[in-house]
């Protein structure tokens, strides 16, 4: 099990990082319930005029410290229920307990009611300490949370966080608080200065490396890296991706699969592929008839298709022919020197590099797909009965074929047609 808090003040940045690392392998984010504000804006008037008995926020504080603790109850049982996975959160107990200082410090709390609160407070983090959790916490500048605040700000949403010093005395509560109890467990805890995303993200994914990586490193983990789509992969399909996981250095692998989609057909002819607006995979890699392929050639075929993806060809357009063919062939150089000179070459005696026909119908056909003169008549008849082509086809030549759907998004494209070298007459009236 491993639990993954990413934590810091308000405006600090916590929520736009948990969102980057939903697509991270085997990556849960844990959704938090709304909190009731502290206070309303007319009892704010008593808070101002000194007269804090008649505020609630004493009774507010502590219904958010029972919240508290039942999320942590909640994310450790989770974390012990999805062991193979990473349970990413926003909000640890320790936060809770920086706001109690925080209005302690701002004078919304007497010295009994903080008493009370941190007692309670204490007696749960105690309690919860030797929990197996990593803990990120992001200190920008002062200078950068109050601009993340204004950008934020879009509605009178928490007025008193204008009116008084709370964002800048939580800023501070925030500090202090992780120094006073980061004794026991520091080397658990990490401090994020950075103000760039993907710094903060890589940061995360190499404190975590070694932990990520051992997850991937079975077959069942590899099979829930396949799309809904998929058919089910075959076993030697998903050990030849195993048995290049654990052969590449673990930040390549966690770093890639965070924006790759595997989908396999199998001995299907046809399969329709949904671009759903809520998937965020970059790159789609389909696996066609791998029959004619072992474990070594397969392997071979996954290590020039990762290495097309290091070199950028999903991004290159409007390649000639014999651009592409250079491309395939310095792909397989790179697989080679990753280590995989014997499963390229094994792949290379039975699938030889070949020049793909000339694109005709850019607007029709994902323009990695390799033409047969029975495709281009079916594609020519498509076009010619359809003026709104929003789908794209894609043809896969057996073995595999990989695509870039990021383009395809912005294109506003809605499904891609996945046809074999087998398909069939209905499997085009399909389209």
């Amino acid at each position: 099990m491993r639990l993954i808090y990413i934590t810091g003040s308000h405006s600090s940045g916590k929520s736009g990082l948990l969102k980057s690392m939903k697509d991270i392998p085997n990556a849960i984010i844990f959704q938090r319930k709304q909190r009731e504000e502290l206070f309303n804006e007319k009892e704010f008037e008593f808070l101002f005029k000194k007269e804090t008995t008649k505020v609630a926020v004493f009774k507010n504080l502590s219904k958010r410290l029972d919240s508290s603790i039942l999320e942590s109850k909640e994310q450790f049982f989770l974390a012990q229920k999805k062991s193979d996975f990473f349970i990413f959160a926003d909000h640890f107990l320790l936060d809770c307990m920086a706001y109690i200082m925080t209005c302690f410090e701002l004078k919304w709390l007497n010295k009994k009611e903080f008493d009370i609160l941190k007692m309670r407070f204490e007696k749960e983090f105690l309690n919860n300490i030797n929990y197996n959790y990593s803990l990120f916490f992001i200190r920008p500048s002062l200078r950068k949370v109050q601009e993340n605040f204004t950008l934020n700000e879009s509605t009178d949403f928490r007025f008193w966080e204008k009116k008084t010093k709370f964002l800048e005395t939580s800023y501070k509560m925030f500090a202090k608080i992780y120094t006073e109890y980061s004794l026991e467990n520091k080397k658990e805890w990490q401090i994020i200065k950075s103000d760039e995303l993907k710094k903060q993200q890589d940061f995360i994914i190499k404190k975590n490396i070694t932990n990520m990586n051992d997850k991937l490193s079975n077959t069942e983990t590899v099979r829930k890296l396949f799309s809904k789509h998929s058919s089910k992969p075959a076993d030697i399909l998903l050990e030849a991706i195993l048995n290049f996981f654990k052969r590449m250095p673990s930040n390549y692998v966690v770093q890639n699969l965070k924006d790759i989609e595997f989908i396999c057909m199998n001995d299907e002819c046809y399969k329709k592929y949904n671009i759903s607006e809520n998937n965020l995979k970059s790159i789609l890699i389909n696996f066609g008839n791998l029959e004619d392929l072992n474990i070594s050639s397969i392997t071979g075929l996954v290590a020039h298709l990762f290495a097309l993806i290091d070199i950028s060809y999903p991004e290159k357009a409007n390649l000639s022919p014999q651009e592409w063919l250079e491309i395939d062939l310095y792909s397989d150089d790179v697989a080679r020197r990753w280590g995989f000179e014997q499963e390229v070459n094994d792949l290379r005696k039975i699938r030889p590099q070949k020049i793909p026909c000339e694109i005709k119908y850019p607007d029709t056909v994902i323009n990695t797909s390799v033409h047969n003169k029975k495709f281009e008549s079916d594609i020519l008849l498509l076009k010619n009965n359809s003026d709104d082509m929003h789908d794209r086809i894609w043809y896969v030549d057996r073995f595999s074929v990989l695509c870039e759907l990021s383009n395809l998004r912005k294109k506003y494209i809605r499904n891609i047609h996945i046809l074999t070298n087998n398909y069939r007459e209905e499997d085009i009236k399909k389209i």
